[in-house]
């Protein structure tokens, strides 16, 4: 029998090869570290994501189904956000992106679980 981990967890996948995976998670896990405001919302200081090899294995593209390819990596979660970004030249040029772009999914805190390829 599956169980369903009751964390959300984010994949954020990038085009760019400068850019590396664990620094990435790195500077994601010190922006949810430091309150900050978000969507205009004040956003408290969150705890970090742990780092998942399955879920940065994981390549959802147009057409599939985020589960299903959680599930074939071996991840299983009740939900789950993908993040994809593109241009980015470094780390802190991809961080600068996410923050603009996605920092409601970042600032989550029922998101426990990171993958970054």
């Amino acid at each position: 029998m599956a169980v369903l981990r009751w964390a959300v967890a984010c994949c954020v996948l990038l085009s760019s090869a400068a850019a590396s995976a664990g620094e990435l998670a790195a500077l994601i896990n010190a922006y949810r570290a430091t309150p900050v405001r978000c969507a205009g919302q004040a956003s408290p200081a969150l705890p970090p994501l742990q780092e998942k090899p399955a879920l940065a294995q994981v390549r959802p593209g147009p057409g599939s189904f985020l589960q299903q390819d959680l599930a074939r990596a071996g991840y299983l979660a009740r939900k789950a956000e993908a993040i994809g970004i593109s241009g980015a030249t470094d780390p802190a040029d991809a961080m600068v992106l996410l923050r603009q772009q996605y920092c409601a999914i970042l600032r989550d805190p029922k998101i426990t679980d990171i993958g970054v390829a």
